[in-house]
């Protein structure tokens, strides 16, 4: 073939790039669908849609998939950012990501012309495009203006955070920049636990649960260098640190010595955050810091009847059914109920057993089995407890006492805990409580009352107080008024009648 025909050939090829080709931008009018992606101009970072946690796809039904920003130079997908976290699509058909009519990026079902999620930003630039940074930036900005960002990820971090953002608040626009855990490995939901700036004292951050007071782990505070609880920040020759607090805004920014480095800190689903490094040689990555560095710092890491140790949770005391007693008759082991549940999945049902004592028994003859419920049938569980969900979750068929296997020294521990106070208070106080009895049983609660409150009290409230601390001390659970009961009892919105003296009072006095 001549030279001038295999220039003019290249020369074609050069003015048609496939529309799959990598681009960093998104234009009015473009549309990003099924496996289009747009690559940062250094290859460092790419946004697409992808499946989370597609090494354990064997969980993952039904297919989700999501907007999400990752690294483009190494071979394990690593979501730094997802759009839409907790509105997961299902028909990645009929889904695109493009700019809509009001200037915002959105995610839309092509069939409905619904708006899956959008940046929600108040536009009024004319023309917006959309370009995805070096740094993992993704911009919207005016079109005609590149300098007025108008919306930016970094402005909303879901669990992680790359060098280069900002980690705090905008005194102006209140806008707070906070990281919330995953719910799961395959679920980018938010989670259990938030780290946010602490804006009532002094330059630090706290790892709380998410929508609660409960503060698990404080950064200690900033004293120029690095954060108290972090002294090994200041050896640190990978990064570079910086607390900014003025009047307009207080964050906290992390920047790494060297571009080339691959780096992001995530607050992991465990509640720790991790300062991720990839190293090459072992195409894996590193962790560098870790806040809090014991796992066992972080709240309700296990649960009840359980202690953490290296590795993981395991049980306080272990089933007495098992190697040490191969005796299904001689088991010690105990029950626990939990009430108010929605029960786990994949029960095993048995459909001869027809008491809740045989359910019991069944239980317990069988090692492997952790738990059973019994509601017109026995259902029993051998392998994890999914999906259990305990309190005011309405009224279902499903919502039922769920007993959980326990060692017979943890029973006992928890009757104990659960009596606590109110054994030590009934010992010291017996009197006192006969006083109570006495009065409620008598009609006579004046007597009770404090002569410096001079018989300024409602008695029907003061008579409704007494009862109701009597039945809470009752010996048979099934007797004692829930905490909604309580409520209502002292609302005046049910009556109570006149307590039984309980048996430990008896056996008090």
């Amino acid at each position: 073939m001549p030279l001038v025909a295999i220039l003019f050939i290249l020369l074609i090829s050069a003015f048609h790039t496939p529309c799959s080709a990598a681009r960093s931008t998104i234009l009015a009018g473009d549309r990003l669908t099924g496996d289009d992606r747009l690559v940062s101009r250094n290859g460092k970072f790419v946004l697409g849609f992808f499946q989370p946690g597609s090494e354990y796809s064997s969980q993952q039904t039904p297919a989700h998939w999501y907007i999400g920003l990752w690294f483009g130079k190494i071979p394990k997908l690593t979501p730094v950012w997802v759009a839409n976290r907790d509105r997961p699509i299902v028909n990645l058909e009929m889904s695109e990501l493009t700019i809509s009519d009001d200037g915002n990026l959105v995610i839309l079902n092509k069939d409905t012309k619904s708006t899956i999620w959008s940046t929600h930003a108040n536009i009024t630039a004319k023309n917006t495009t959309v370009v995805l940074m070096e740094n993992g930036n993704l911009i919207l900005g005016d079109a005609s203006n590149s300098s007025n960002v108008i919306w930016q990820s970094f402005d909303y971090p879901i669990d992680g955070l790359l060098p280069g953002a900002k980690q705090g608040v905008d005194k102006v626009t209140g806008l707070i920049r906070h990281l919330v855990s995953k719910k799961s490995l395959i679920d980018p939901a938010p989670g259990r636990y938030c780290v946010e700036l602490d804006t009532t004292g002094p330059g630090q951050f706290l790892y709380k649960l998410c929508n609660s007071s409960i503060v698990y782990y404080s950064s200690g505070e900033w004293n120029g260098h690095y954060f108290n609880s972090m002294p090994e920040m200041n050896g640190a020759n990978l990064f570079t640190f910086k607390f900014v607090n003025n009047d307009k805004e207080e964050y906290f920014i992390k920047n790494v010595t060297d571009d080339k480095l691959i780096s992001v800190s995530l607050l992991d689903i465990t509640g720790q955050e991790k300062q991720l490094i990839w190293v090459e040689s072992s195409q894996d990555w590193v962790t560098v810091f870790t806040q809090p560095k014991d796992q066992c710092d972080v709240y309700a890491t296990c649960g009840p009847f359980t202690i953490y140790r290296s590795g993981g949770c395991i049980r306080n005391v272990p089933l007495d059914c098992g190697a040490r007693n191969q005796s299904r008759n001689a088991t010690t082991d105990k029950f626990y109920p939990m009430t108010k549940v929605k029960l786990p999945a994949m029960p095993i049902v048995i459909e001869a057993v027809g008491s809740i004592d045989h359910c019991a028994q069944a239980c317990l003859d069988n090692c492997s089995c952790i738990a059973y419920s019994y509601s017109n049938r026995c259902s029993l569980w051998y392998d994890d407890l999914l999906n259990i969900k305990q309190g005011d979750i309405g009224t279902t068929r499903n919502e039922e006492v769920l007993y959980l296997r326990i060692s017979a020294k943890d029973a006992e521990s928890w009757r104990n805990t659960k009596r606590g106070k109110g054994v030590i208070w009934a010992t010291t106080a017996a009197s006192a409580v006969a006083l109570v009895l006495l009065a409620v049983v008598t009609g006579d609660v004046a007597g009770l009352l404090d002569d410096k409150l001079h018989g300024d009290v409602n008695l029907d409230e003061v008579e409704r107080v007494c009862k109701v601390a009597c039945w809470c001390i009752q010996d048979g659970e099934s007797n004692r008024p829930t905490m909604g009961e309580v409520v209502q009892i002292l609302e005046g919105l049910l009556e109570l009648e006149v307590p039984p003296i309980p048996r430990l009072l008896q056996a008090i006095a």
